[in-house]
């Protein structure tokens, strides 16, 4: 009698832990997105070809097409702005057009905030667009607060937030019609449904395991 209570109560917190398990891996992984994966020495850069997207914490960056202003499409990755322009001693991701961000893996995204920095002078505003996931765009635009020293002791970049509603996202664009640099960019993603399902599986399959015990 006592070994068939104390079976029922190891498979129930069994259960239990399982069950707690699968609730926390359905909850959102925060990342912050600050390019410190790529080996970028200091002073340099990663270059790719016009076109060509990097791949950063998961996240793919792609240049959109070449704009009007600086009759190129781009993205590169340095480290300190490679001695020029928006400086933050740390690795930047900077484009001569606009850039798209989409997670690598195809899942939706939040977009919670991101380090901005223009290249021109004075700085441009700086518009966001997210696409969702099941369709339909949302849209805001930042004013920037004009400093842009370069290689001065003045802070380049500001740091801006974006709202609730910018869930479930498919991608998300930057634009300021000419050169800029992000840094820091704040997601949240969520992991992929199998991980969550072979979990509830698992925790349904031991409680059909206890219940046939107990009959």
């Amino acid at each position: 009698m006592f070994a068939k209570f104390f079976f029922r109560s190891v498979a129930m917190l069994v259960v239990v832990a399982l069950l707690a398990t699968a609730s926390n891996a359905a909850e959102a992984v925060i990342i912050t997105i600050d390019f410190e994966d790529l080996a970028v020495p200091v002073g340099g850069q990663i270059n790719p070809p016009e076109g060509v997207a990097v791949v950063s914490q998961g996240f793919n960056f792609a240049p959109g097409p070449a704009n009007l202003a600086t009759g190129l499409g781009d993205i590169h990755i340095h480290h300190d702005s490679n001695g020029r322009g928006p400086k933050n001693g740390t690795n930047v991701g900077g484009t001569h057009s606009d850039v798209v961000v989409t997670n690598a893996g195809g899942s939706a995204f939040s977009l919670f905030s991101f380090d901005y920095a223009g290249w021109s002078q004075p700085e441009l505003n700086i518009v966001v667009t997210g696409t969702f996931q099941g369709g339909g765009t949302i849209a805001t635009t930042f004013i920037p607060d004009g400093v842009n020293d370069g290689t001065g002791p003045l802070a380049d970049f500001e740091n801006f937030s974006l709202g609730t509603d910018w869930v479930n996202l498919q991608g998300v664009t930057f634009e300021d019609g000419d050169s800029f640099v992000l840094d820091n960019i704040t997601v949240g993603t969520i992991p992929e449904p199998s991980t969550v399902v072979l979990l509830l599986t698992a925790a349904i399959g031991f409680l059909g395991i206890v219940w046939r015990r107990r009959k």
